[in-house]
């Protein structure tokens, strides 16, 4: 339940290609419910800020949602990818 950074969606949309998909076909919808969090790449959380979870200045924090870890991205992604390579 997070909404997605582009970084995420641009390279789900590589590794769709990359599985034979028309690049016409694919559409990565990045807020698609009502939390207001954000799934960052693990390159992000160095930075800190607004949108990484862990810190008390993150979005999850003020919302009341958990943070994501840097684990939850590549979590996230595989479990999708497993999804779609099983179609």
């Amino acid at each position: 339940p997070y909404e997605l950074l582009a970084t995420t969606g641009h390279y789900i949309e590589e590794q769709l290609k990359q599985r034979g998909f028309d690049p016409a076909s694919i559409f990565i919808l990045g807020y698609v419910n009502e939390v207001y969090s954000y799934l960052a790449p693990v390159k992000y959380f160095d930075q800190g800020g607004y949108d990484i979870g862990g810190s008390r200045g993150a979005a999850s924090h003020w919302y009341g949602y958990p943070d994501c870890s840097k684990e939850t991205e590549p979590a996230s992604i595989e479990k999708m990818l497993h999804m779609v390579d099983s179609l």
